[in-house]
């Protein structure tokens, strides 16, 4: 079993490399990009497709739902405007110690695992035609994936291993840990969503106006 074990840990050591902060700042820039552009085009597709559900369907609720819709996106979009430099920065200039390295290789696991169960389940949904919930999944996903890729890189969050220090304080360091890797994820996560939900809305108004 020593053998597996260590097969484990190399796995999990080649992971770590891969997920590195470098290529997250990448990813990141990249999905703000995107989403800049995404959250006007999303606001069009959206409405658009109220009004072309709307004429289909001879029912107002759908244009009524695009306008609601659009106001989400709007206020999605504030929030990540207000909060982009406090998420970039959370952790920066803090320091949490950890007794245990495991504490975060255990997330980094169950995280890699969601990430790949997401991108299965939604790739089932999308050839069965439900986008909605393709769209839930590969968020799930995505969430699951973003939050491995901070945590694989524990000094952006102000995270020391020491094993000098007892387990005593563990708790409280790993508390203040989760909460900075949520503020780190909340701005990818929002624009990811802009994104996800433009391409569903597109994939399900063309599906509707083939639809008899």
């Amino acid at each position: 079993m020593q053998k597996l074990w260590g097969l484990v840990d190399g796995i999990l050591a080649w992971w770590k490399r891969t997920l590195s902060q470098d290529r997250l700042d990448v990813l990141n820039s990249k999905l703000e990009g995107l989403a800049d552009k995404g959250v006007p085009t999303a606001i069009a597709v959206v409405i658009i497709s109220g009004i072309v559900m709307m004429s289909k369907f001879d029912d107002s609720e759908h244009l009524v739902k695009a306008i609601a819709i659009a106001i989400g996106i709007v206020a999605l979009g504030y929030l990540s405007y207000r909060f982009a430099d406090g998420c970039r920065n959370a952790g920066s200039g803090e320091q949490s110690t950890l007794s245990l390295d495991i504490y975060l290789d255990l997330v980094i696991v169950l995280g890699t695992l969601v990430f790949l169960g997401g991108v299965l389940g939604g790739l089932g949904m999308l050839l069965d035609g439900n986008f909605a919930g393709l769209g839930a999944a590969w968020t799930v996903g995505f969430v699951a994936l973003v939050t491995t890729w901070t945590l694989c890189n524990p000094e952006r969050l102000g995270v020391r291993i020491d094993g000098s220090v007892g387990a005593t304080n563990d708790l409280l360091s790993l508390y203040a840990i989760l909460l900075r890797a949520t503020l780190r994820i909340a701005l990818p996560l929002s624009s990811f969503v802009v994104i996800i939900a433009t391409i569903i809305t597109l994939l399900s108004m063309v599906m509707a106006l083939g639809a008899d």
